[in-house]
């Protein structure tokens, strides 16, 4: 029921992310790799999500590893 209540209050603040000002004005330019590897508000979520898939691979790695080793003091891991 947690997760179900945490992906609704995601998918609500969703929305506000769609488009900044100025977002698609220029043409194509607004959709090109340029602009989304020069704009701030890209960059920002690029480097967020690539920290949440990198700390997601490591906490899998010492999962696996503590599972490994049979540790009983070992975090919850994913079935």
């Amino acid at each position: 029921m947690t997760r179900l209540l945490s992906l609704s209050f995601l998918a609500t603040l969703a929305g506000s992310t769609l488009a900044h000002p100025g977002h698609g004005l220029h043409g194509h330019d607004g959709f090109s790799l340029w602009h989304y590897l020069s704009e701030p508000d890209h960059v920002v979520a690029l480097v967020l999500l690539l920290a949440l898939i990198d700390g997601l691979l490591i906490w899998l790695h010492k999962c696996k590893a503590n599972t490994t080793l049979h540790r009983q003091d070992s975090p919850p891991c994913p079935a």
